[in-house]
């Protein structure tokens, strides 16, 4: 839980401080090393920090979206904005950076009238990654 802290305090500072983001959801269990997450909302997007075996993730989904299929990840998000194709999700500083330089504009991709496009283009770029990964 601290990683997940410590990336908020310093690197996601601007979530809080430019994105108008809040604190709405913790979790922490102790097993296999710690795993967590702190979920942000703002009038937008909901943004969930998450720890798994001491490596941190995010993921991002529309405010007024509740399946869990809404959520989608960091590399996800990275190649709906880029077209460039990754298959890392974990939170490095490219992705820390990418995250602060392109989150006004994937706010403008969740929001209300643009959702069912984004969530089909995202789906179908996770559905494009399982294949390539899983065969």
């Amino acid at each position: 839980m601290r990683n997940i802290l410590k990336i908020l305090a310093t690197d996601g500072a601007f979530l809080y401080e430019e994105h108008h983001c809040r604190i709405v959801d913790s979790e922490y269990i102790a097993t296999f090393g710690g795993t967590g997450s702190v979920t942000l909302r703002n009038d937008v997007v909901e943004v969930k920090f998450w720890l798994d075996r001491d490596r941190l993730f995010m993921d991002l989904r529309a405010i007024d979206r509740k399946s869990p299929e809404s959520w989608f990840s960091i590399d996800i998000l990275k190649q709906l904005i880029t077209g460039e194709i990754s298959d890392k999700a974990e939170m490095d500083q490219e992705n820390v950076d990418f995250l602060r330089a392109k989150f006004a504009e994937l706010q403008t991709r969740f929001a209300s009238p643009n959702v069912p496009s984004t969530e089909e283009a995202c789906t179908k770029m996770e559905d494009q990654r399982a294949r390539r990964l899983f065969g």
